[in-house]
């Protein structure tokens, strides 16, 4: 009886040293990293537009909230698409908005300070172009003027 307990555990040593020599999985896991030059560089960061730098959008009773402030910038080559932030904080906490072109337009029905900034994406480069500037604008509602 003890031969026999001793013959499996051989049989089952030699096992597990055959699964471990013959698994077909991933054996260096460098393997599915992408070719090295297969990713290129972004282009330089997109240039803002519109609306410009320090602009005030003022809003009276003629002209109430909500109204929309279209934001443009230049374009990047191949994009997949844009991130847009856009916050009353310069610290731009949140997410981003995916853009699919240099224009977006947000309707705006608060007063306040404004920062944006854009940067541009595709899978194919190494990373997000850097964000452009900053730039801000103010948003001033009066029902009175």
């Amino acid at each position: 009886m003890k031969l026999f307990y001793t013959i499996l555990k051989l049989v089952f040593a030699v096992i597990i040293v055959m699964l471990i020599n013959f698994n077909p999985g991933c054996k260096d896991p460098h393997d599915f990293e992408p070719v090295f030059d297969s990713l290129t560089s972004p282009p330089e960061a997109p240039q803002l537009l519109s609306p410009p730098h320090d602009t005030v959008f003022r809003y009276d009773m003629w002209w109430p909230y909500p109204n929309d402030i279209d934001f443009e910038w230049t374009g990047v080559e191949n994009p997949e698409y844009y991130e847009l932030m856009i916050s009353t904080d310069p610290n731009f906490p949140g997410e981003p908005i995916q853009a699919p072109d240099t224009l977006y337009t947000v309707a705006f029905n608060q007063n306040g300070i404004w920062y944006w900034k854009v940067r541009g994406y595709n899978q194919s480069w190494t990373w997000y172009t850097e964000w452009s500037e900053t730039w801000s604008f103010i948003t001033s509602y009066s029902p009175t003027d």
